[in-house]
């Protein structure tokens, strides 16, 4: 069934021509989460907050106290070391729930797979991100430190002198996921500026007008 689903009203220019109105609705439930459509292409649109993940950073437990990991869920091929994974400091990558089995899982079961690329935007400012990390089952609704930056949002808190991530988007982030898009060679060096390119374009040819 269609939706009448009205996005945030600052993101409407960047959104364009994506067939929003088109889309159906997806009637499962996550904590963060206002709403989750499924373009008539197949992508997946959702609205929801956005909590930090500070994980595959070198500085992930300093950082991020009792949540912080040194390891992502996606991890480099070929490369061995803390630099297999994915550093959100330095990548911006969203994170979507799991679950066990992993065929059970929201991603799996919309043809997801770790490195598909979506866009992100918040208010006015849009960044391409990769699916990098997998969160718990009844989350939705998360993104590395860079990923937050690059929307213009400061997640540090100082505490003791030292930086903390504590500051999330508490609203009005929209993800929209294109499923089998993930590109190779999938390398540190060349993560960020592949996804957005891959990421730019793919919004670009579903009627999306990035500034």
């Amino acid at each position: 069934m269609p939706t009448d689903h009205k996005p945030p009203e600052l993101s409407k220019p960047l959104l364009g021509t994506i067939p929003i109105a088109a889309a159906s609705v997806i009637s499962e439930q996550f904590a963060g989460a206002r709403i989750i459509l499924k373009l008539p292409g197949g992508q997946i649109y959702i609205e929801a907050d956005i909590d930090i993940d500070a994980d595959g950073s070198p500085r992930a437990k300093d950082i991020d106290p009792g949540n912080g990991q040194l390891e992502t869920s996606l991890q480099f091929p070929g490369v061995s070391g803390q630099a297999k994974n994915v550093d959100a400091e330095k990548v911006p990558y969203f994170v979507l729930p799991g679950a066990r089995p992993s065929a059970s899982s929201f991603f799996t079961r919309m043809g997801i797979k770790k490195g598909d690329v979506a866009a992100v935007i918040f208010k006015d400012r849009i960044e391409f991100a990769i699916f990098a990390d997998v969160g718990p089952s009844n989350k939705m609704g998360e993104g590395s430190i860079a990923l937050a930056q690059s929307l213009g949002h400061n997640p540090f808190k100082i505490v003791h002198g030292k930086p903390v991530v504590q500051f999330g988007i508490p609203k009005d982030v929209i993800y929209i996921i294109f499923p089998q898009s993930r590109f190779t060679p999938l390398t540190p060096d060349t993560v960020v500026e592949k996804t957005r390119q891959t990421g730019k374009q793919l919004f670009i040819n579903l009627g999306g007008n990035p500034t």
